[in-house]
């Protein structure tokens, strides 16, 4: 793919200003820094852009390959738990970063209606629709940097990114604002989100109006609550907490996906998300 390569839908959506309810201030500030994309992006794409190495020796020690693994492992794990032969035609992944799941949940033939990517952070949003819809740059890949202040940069080829998803839109917005009518989506995902919102429960609702009835959804923490992005209040230490009401019936669990994050220190750190599923009744 060129920079002159045609464009995907993608939308810059209503503004991010004026619904900001299920959005942690303190986590717009920290997606809002370049170091803090660069390791993101590498946990993210790094198998695919920058296959040739890893950027830290220390990773040449973990179970490889490390970058991407959660969203593939994620997508192996929701392909087992749909439960139709027919693969959902509309999918929707609420806080979706920089696109990683959704580009897996294409691969695996999930959501050839529709495919939308909810992600309010301006840069990570720009870079989703980078990776999956084609929108041209300059070549400059922010990397995991070695230290908070200067992030660091690679050079690669545009051409070895994703061949752009004519199905997929990517909106600045979180998921109660998404241009979409309730019970629109076969399948709602929210991966690693809830433990850095200030209520789990409202992103859960606002995921829970975009589904269908019969309808699947996908939650994955590892349940690391902090005050700065989470009311205490809201903590859970369990993400079946989430959809105990008759609303729901859970049809899959795994304890622990590993999830590694090349931290801008240059510590790797590895979480293990809880992932659940659940249709709506």
């Amino acid at each position: 793919m060129s920079g002159g390569a045609a464009l995907a839908r993608t939308s810059a959506g209503p503004s991010r200003e004026s619904d900001m309810s299920t959005v942690s201030p303190k986590v717009m500030e920290n997606y809002a820094s370049q170091a803090f994309l660069g390791s993101y992006l590498y946990t993210d794409w790094g198998d695919i852009v920058l296959p040739e190495a890893e950027p830290d020796p220390r990773l040449a020690r973990a179970e490889p390959p490390v970058a991407g693994r959660f969203a593939r492992a994620t997508a192996d794990l929701v392909a087992q738990w749909w439960p139709s032969a027919e693969p959902p035609a509309r999918v929707c992944d609420v806080g979706g970063g920089t696109g990683r799941f959704l580009y897996e949940m294409a691969r695996r033939g999930f959501g050839d209606e529709d495919r939308v990517l909810s992600e309010p952070a301006e840069m990570f949003n720009v870079w989703a629709r980078r990776m999956l819809c084609g929108e041209p740059f300059d070549g400059w890949l922010p990397t995991p940097p070695r230290d908070s202040e200067r992030p660091d940069f690679r050079r690669v080829d545009p051409a070895d990114f994703p061949k752009p998803d004519d199905k997929a839109t990517v909106y600045p917005v979180p998921a109660e604002r998404l241009p979409r009518p309730a019970g629109y989506f076969d399948l709602v995902s929210v991966l690693n989100v809830v433990d850095r919102v200030p209520d789990p429960r409202q992103v859960v609702s606002a995921a829970a109006r975009l589904l269908r009835q019969g309808g699947l959804l996908v939650i994955s923490s590892p349940l690391a609550f902090e005050s700065q992005y989470t009311d205490e209040a809201n903590w859970v230490s369990d993400l079946h907490e989430l959809v105990t009401t008759e609303e729901w019936s859970v049809v899959g669990q795994h304890e622990g996906v590993p999830y590694e994050f090349l931290y801008y220190d240059r510590h790797l750190t590895r979480y293990y998300s809880q992932v659940i599923a659940a249709t709506k009744r």
